[in-house]
């Protein structure tokens, strides 16, 4: 169920005093969306689901690659660069530099995606609503993790990770409070922070993570009661195997 609240609006050109805004209900990740497949009263089964998106997500990322746009049912992909130079004749080098003094740039390469418009405006009359005030919504909601520097979703340890959501401000002298990673037999409470705010946390990623997919969450405390966020994926890699 999509939660519907208004909130002031804020903008200098406003026409009227309120504007709608929203809350997703949880996070569905790949492991669900397999499981949904297997059971979806068809003859595939969880290892087809499986085989068939790991080769999809190998075709996906080799043509986005190749600089193809990737249209599929839900709409379009494609890699776009971005960032800002001095002169014409500036070279583009979005690759991270690690020398002292290397020059600061914003030189990116980040997924992009439009989405299929027809289905979009079906989304009117198919999802369904919950109207609610904006009081009840301050559980912590994570909205996307990426490294910090190049917008990906994959790490090596001590890159600096950035979680944008809502509520997600924790109080690090607390235990129970904090960002969690869990996965490969290993859940860590992240000690190494950056930044820490309602709608943006920053953290180090740990050295004790080994290759592999983790699953990372926020728990903060309200009036008392301990509230986790929807878990989100990373990819992490070791510094000699990273493909970065």
């Amino acid at each position: 169920m999509l939660k519907v609240y208004t909130q002031k609006n804020t903008l200098s050109n406003r026409k009227k005093p309120y504007v709608f805004k929203s809350q997703n209900a949880f996070t569905v990740d790949e492991e669900d969306i397999i499981k949904a497949i297997a059971e979806s009263h068809t003859t595939i089964t969880e290892a087809d689901a499986r085989a068939v998106l790991s080769v999809l997500e190998n075709v996906f990322w080799e043509k986005i690659n190749l600089g193809c746009v990737v249209k599929l049912f839900m709409g379009s992909f494609r890699a776009g660069a971005s960032g800002s130079a001095d002169s014409e004749d500036e070279i583009f080098k979005p690759k991270k530099v690690h020398y002292r003094n290397a020059p600061v740039r914003d030189h990116a390469i980040s997924l992009l995606f439009n989405t299929n418009k027809k289905k979009e405006k079906n989304l009117c009359t198919t999802v369904k609503t919950e109207r609610v005030r904006h009081g009840g919504l301050c559980n912590p909601y994570i909205t996307q993790i990426l490294n910090t520097f190049d917008n990906s979703i994959e790490f090596t340890q001590k890159d600096v990770a950035t979680i944008d959501g809502r509520f997600i401000k924790i109080d690090i002298l607390d235990p129970e409070q904090g960002v969690f990673v869990s996965g490969n037999g290993v859940n860590v409470r992240i000690n190494k922070y950056l930044h820490n705010t309602k709608s943006k946390i920053e953290f180090f990623i740990p050295d004790e993570l080994s290759d592999g997919i983790y699953l990372v969450m926020v728990k903060t405390n309200r009036k008392g009661v301990l509230h986790s966020s929807n878990s989100h994926q990373i990819v992490v890699h070791t510094a000699t195997s990273s493909p970065k």
